[in-house]
């Protein structure tokens, strides 16, 4: 478990404490308009919702531009990495743009792009 500010407070709370949850919230649908290119931004395990829509863009050969940010603190901490990449290879419309943000805690190499995702790095693609 990665140390986070939610999972600090879940490592803590007394068992059988009550908790309140809401969402998701809004529709997680790939759009129909295949004239507009698609942009997901996502980190860490946030991915999982987006996985689907490129999954079936691809299975699908749907004409979508995706462009998928994508932000982790290491290559060993990005779920689905190794198949985003497999996907951009098989779908000539599904761009990956992956980024490391604790590259120094990493014992695995990483060349690609490192930092936060930021207005610069979006207007750049």
């Amino acid at each position: 478990m990665r140390d986070t500010a939610f999972k600090r407070v879940l490592k803590t709370m007394p068992l059988e404490s009550e908790v309140y949850i809401e969402g998701p919230y809004g529709s997680v649908i790939l759009n129909y308009d295949y004239t507009k290119p698609t942009v997901f931004i996502a980190g860490g395990i946030g991915i999982t919702p987006f996985m689907s829509m490129i999954r079936y863009a691809t299975k699908e050969n749907l004409p979508h531009k995706i462009f998928l940010f994508y932000s982790n603190r290491r290559p060993e901490d990005s779920a689905y990495l190794e198949e985003l990449k497999q996907e951009e290879k098989e779908n000539h419309n599904f761009r990956l743009i992956a980024t490391m943000t604790q590259m120094e805690n990493s014992k695995l190499s990483w060349h690609g792009k490192t930092g936060y995702i930021n207005e610069e790095m979006i207007k750049n693609m």
